[in-house]
């Protein structure tokens, strides 16, 4: 006769099986922070029987943003700088829009998830391929990929806990508060999440541009003074 486990013997897992049932427990509660104790209970095994298969919490979070961020596959398309930035920017939106805790596991302990770093290196490489090298590459690539995050990221926190403006809060403030307030109520209320970001991402791209065309007089006005 085959017998099972004695009662109360933790069921055997491992380090792929615990990822797969991390992202299942973000899936069913992508408000809810992953715990180390919810995800032993949901793999039938004690907290400390996790440490067996990661060194820390950390490295944890890092195993699960790796396997989620692997399932993110950009389809840049081949054209000017602008159309490769919003396909970028959009596709990286959706996809966390479709796994909104996504974004409270790229990032811990003063460094930044592996997974992360490839979604960076694609919009690195869209730069690259428009001309910009070294710094200004970094500091480009720095500066597009925080304005996006954090357009996604606000956009994400008022879909948690809406971006009505209540009464009730407006009459907390002074008159000429409440006036300057005003078209901010009736946009809000007018326009859907898909068009802010749509407004946002023209002022980026148009900004965007206008520093590649500064940097371009740039050059050319220090080539014309090397030849005098």
């Amino acid at each position: 006769m085959v017998r099972g486990n004695r009662r109360g013997r933790p069921q055997k897992t491992s380090r792929e099986a615990l990822v797969e049932s991390a992202l299942q427990l973000l899936e069913a509660q992508p408000d809810a922070p992953l715990s180390i104790n919810g995800l032993a209970r949901s793999s039938g095994i004690t907290p400390m029987s996790i440490y067996n298969y990661f060194e820390d919490k950390d490295d944890l979070l890092h195993a699960v943003s790796l396997r989620l961020l692997a399932r993110l596959e950009f389809d840049i398309p081949e054209a000017d700088l602008a159309r490769q930035v919003r396909a970028w920017a959009g596709q990286l939106r959706d996809f966390l829009g479709r796994h909104p805790y996504a974004i409270g596991i790229t990032g811990w302990e003063s460094h930044i998830s592996g997974g992360w770093l490839r979604t960076i290196a694609v919009l690195a490489g869209i730069l690259a391929r428009a001309g910009f090298n070294g710094q200004r590459r970094a500091e480009t690539t720095i500066w597009l990929a925080n304005e996006v995050m954090g357009a996604i990221y606000l956009e994400a926190a008022q879909q948690r806990s809406g971006v009505a403006l209540r009464r009730a809060d407006m009459a907390l403030l002074e008159a000429p508060e409440v006036e300057a307030l005003a078209p901010l109520s009736d946009y809000v209320k007018s326009h859907g999440p898909d068009r802010v970001f749509e407004f946002f991402l023209q002022r980026l791209l148009v900004s965007l541009e206008d520093y590649r065309n500064g940097r371009r007089r740039e050059i050319r006005t220090n080539n014309r003074k090397k030849m005098l």
